[in-house]
C-alpha cells in the first residue's frame, strides 16, 4: 500500500508544474495571471528555472 501511494505521489508531482500562464495589459501595466486577465490576454510558456548543482542523487553511493 505504501509503495502504491509513493508511486502515485511521484508520478503526480511533475504534473503540478504544467499550468497555463497569461499575459495582458491592464491600465498600461503588464499583468501575469493563471486565468485570462483581459480581452488581449495571451497565453505564454513559462520554463522552469535551471537546476543548480549536479544531477540527481539516485544511483550514487556514499
Amino acid at each position: 500500500m505504501l509503495k502504491r501511494t509513493l508511486l502515485l505521489i511521484s508520478l503526480s508531482i511533475p504534473a503540478l508544474g504544467h499550468t497555463a500562464a497569461y499575459q495582458c495589459k491592464t491600465n498600461g501595466q503588464t499583468v501575469f495571471s493563471d486565468q485570462p486577465c483581459g480581452e488581449d490576454a495571451r497565453r505564454i510558456q513559462v520554463k522552469a528555472p535551471a537546476r543548480i548543482g549536479g544531477g540527481s542523487m539516485l544511483g550514487k553511493s556514499g
